[in-house]
């Protein structure tokens, strides 16, 4: 009895040595899971292992929030019921982009794009046409903060200006203190001088003027004589710049083009006006009949040509025609053979006869077989 009982003490304390020597393997959880658009909180990054019960804290990104604002953002590791193993709470939380506002709207201008404004997105300003961007508020690009805000206020738009007109030596133009897009002024010559080139120019959106500023000089003309011709302008030793003299040709002549001319900016005169005969082109020949007086090349102004026709043609139109300043004053005539109506009645009776005669003759034949 006693040696059993020394045998159970011995047992007992070799039991408890066991249990001393290998303590019991704690519970843990190993790194959080990864959520889209989060982070960890710098305090648990790095770490490998978690103790029960431990709390880590997440944080939305850069350009996130929360999708609601009352959402738990921690889980805990936890021991499952059965107490055999540990695990971390459900994620409860979800990070969406964060948008901005749609960006302030300009007078005189617009931006683009004008829809959708995430975290990152960027929208470029632009004015209308004849407006440029102010100088002070020139940056036209505007970008979407973390913090959904834009990252500066919108740019202005003012109307485009022109530097001040070009000058022009012995002219002058209205002045004005500025001189917005769409701006006209109109230049203007001192006495005696005459204006050559564009009389306006206008400010255009580009903030330029459309054109040169035009020149005052003293431009004149010396009267010309013409062959042929008189003048029919008032007459005057000299002429200004694009003033225009009209001549008349003589009798029986008339102007190859034009009958003025004008005077030009280098002080010489356009094309000069030219008189020639005022002649018709030669009558050209007409078939079965001839024309008098013949002429070979021109007929003079005036001139009655005369036509006729061969004997047994006749003349269909009329046989007189006249030159007319340079014109024939009727179409040309032509000749047409005749039809006499005694041929034919011969030719009709010559018929009748032939026919009677090649009747009687059918009619003996027949008649002489008969009595046969």
């Amino acid at each position: 009895m006693v040696q059993r009982t020394l045998r159970m003490l011995t047992l007992m304390m070799v039991c408890t040595s066991i249990l001393q020597l290998s303590p019991v393997q704690a519970l843990s959880c190993g790194e959080p899971p990864k959520v889209s658009n989060a982070i960890l909180n710098s305090i648990h990054l790095g770490k490998k292992s978690f103790n029960l019960e431990d709390v880590v804290v997440y944080q939305c990104g850069l350009g996130y929030h929360l999708v609601d604002r009352s959402s738990d953002i921690s889980i805990t590791c936890k021991e499952d019921s059965a107490g055999s193993t540990a695990a971390w709470t459900p994620v409860q939380f979800a990070c969406t982009m964060k948008m901005c506002n749609p960006p302030q709207s300009i007078l005189n201008g617009d931006y683009q794009p004008n829809d959708n404004f995430p975290y990152g997105s960027t929208v470029t300003y632009s004015c209308d046409k004849g407006y440029s961007l102010v100088q002070s508020t020139a940056k036209a690009t505007l970008t979407c903060m973390d913090d959904g805000r834009w990252n500066k206020n919108a740019p202005d738009c003012e109307l485009v200006q022109c530097p001040e007109p070009p000058q022009t030596p012995n002219g002058s133009f209205e002045r004005r203190t500025r001189y917005d897009f769409s701006t006209s002024i109109r230049y203007s010559c001192d006495k005696s001088f005459t204006l050559i080139g564009r009389k306006n120019l206008v400010c255009t959106f580009t903030g330029e003027w459309d054109g040169n500023a035009p020149e005052c000089k003293v431009v004149s003309c010396p009267f010309v004589d013409i062959e042929h011709g008189n003048l029919y302008s008032r007459f005057k030793p000299t002429y200004g710049y694009r003033e225009k003299v009209k001549y008349e040709c003589h009798e029986n002549y008339m102007f190859e083009k034009e009958s003025f001319m004008e005077c030009q900016a280098d002080g010489t005169w356009s094309t000069l006006p030219v008189c020639i005969e005022n002649m018709c082109s030669s009558i050209q020949p007409i078939t079965y009949g001839d024309h008098h007086p013949h002429h070979l090349n021109k007929v003079p102004n005036g001139t009655t040509v005369t036509f006729s026709c061969n004997s047994g043609y006749n003349m269909i139109g009329n046989a007189h025609l006249t030159c007319l300043e340079g014109q024939w004053d009727k179409k040309t005539p032509y000749c047409e053979a005749q039809f006499s109506a005694v041929p034919i009645a011969v030719g009709i009776v010559a018929s009748i006869v032939l026919g009677l005669a090649a009747a009687i003759g059918v009619f003996v034949f027949l008649k002489k077989r008969r009595k046969q």
